[in-house]
């Protein structure tokens, strides 16, 4: 079996997905905004946080790839 032509794959459309969570990530985007803490922070400490919580692990870093 042969990969399909690139133009045949198609695009992830994340639209649906960010206009059901609109409001949390406008509402995230703006505390980040305001404090000026772009690298680091409570707001990364909290994403972190929840993030190993979701996958039940001990730990988890947030990098600038956003994986």
């Amino acid at each position: 079996m042969t990969d399909p032509p690139a133009s045949q794959i198609p695009v992830l459309d994340l639209k649906p997905e960010i206009e059901a969570r609109w409001e949390g990530l406008s509402a995230a985007a703006e505390r980040v905004l305001r404090s000026g803490r772009f690298i680091g922070g409570p707001e990364v400490e909290a994403f972190e946080a929840e993030a190993a919580a979701y996958l039940d692990v001990p730990h988890a870093v947030a990098v600038n790839s956003g994986t």
